[in-house]
């Protein structure tokens, strides 16, 4: 009996060393598979922007917000006027903010750091360009150069002044035209299509009040914009992204399935060729 269980041991020993070592010498005589090379990840862009439509972000606080949204209302106009580069127009606003409090607590640098833009817009507050015209500059700069390594080019929206200041929009105008000359001359900003663009909003708003005194371009707080007010910026960006008139263009837009805005046709037009003007 003893011997059967020792033969027993024996067998199941000696097997159990014989499968080690069929194991090592399998280990080290076969060949490695080859490591298949990882390819690269594919270059996509951001969902639902295609480099065949007209991209453009805009930065800024309530002035963009009004009367369903700058970037919906200059949308809409784009598609009225069949433009072949489908306009593509988002938003990262917040109420109140300066250029530096959107640089420091809002999402705008990850936006624009998404890329696929052509286009990126900054609106500083409407106090910033008579506080510290410097300080405007310096911000400007700093977000120019996160929208130029995102490879877009910047857009500066010059704004009006409340409706109690008019003496005020030519020192705005100056300074923002002080900016956007400070930034062109950046090196890196020499060539014609990475020049900084400048929105002469301001401008269409001081021609159009003077001219038109009955469109009431301001809302009734004297600073936000009347639904006016903001159809004649959308009539600036409109022209300055895709350099046409908007002179023809439709007075009444829906944004969302809703009537933001409902022009008579005199009011429009006069609105479309002083945004015209102010780009040219």
């Amino acid at each position: 009996m003893r011997k059967t269980w020792f033969s027993i041991v024996t067998v199941l020993v000696v097997g159990a060393l014989a499968f080690v070592a069929i194991r090592t010498i399998y280990h080290w005589t076969r060949k490695p598979a080859a490591l298949a090379t990882p390819s690269p990840p594919p270059v996509t862009l951001p969902r639902n922007r295609p480099p065949t439509a007209m991209r453009v972000l805009f930065i800024g606080n309530s002035f963009i917000e009004y009367s369903g949204g700058l970037g919906n209302i200059a949308a809409e106009l784009a598609r009225s006027a069949g433009v072949k580069r489908a306009p593509i127009f988002e938003q990262s606003t917040k109420p109140f903010l300066t250029l530096k409090e959107q640089w420091e607590t809002t999402p705008a640098r990850a936006r624009i750091g998404e890329g696929a833009w052509d286009f990126v817009v900054i609106q500083p507050h409407m106090r910033e360009p008579m506080d510290d015209p410097q300080e405007m500059t310096r911000l400007a700069g700093m977000f120019d150069a996160e929208i130029r390594a995102a490879g877009a080019r910047t857009v500066l929206f010059e704004t009006w002044v409340y409706k109690t200041n008019p003496e005020q929009q030519p020192d705005v105008t100056q300074a923002f035209q002080a900016t956007a000359a400070s930034l062109d001359a950046d090196p890196r900003n020499k060539a014609i299509n990475r020049r900084v663009l400048l929105a002469r909003v301001g401008e269409a708003w001081s021609r159009s009040l003077a001219r038109r005194p009955d469109i009431r371009l301001h809302f009734k707080d004297n600073g936000h914009p009347d639904p006016a007010g903001s159809y004649l910026t959308a009539c600036v960006f409109y022209s300055c992204f895709y350099q046409r008139s908007p002179v023809g263009l439709p007075a009444r837009l829906f944004t969302g399935g809703k009537l933001w805005i409902d022009l008579n046709s005199d009011w429009a037009g006069s609105l479309q060729q002083t945004a015209w003007e102010a780009t040219r």
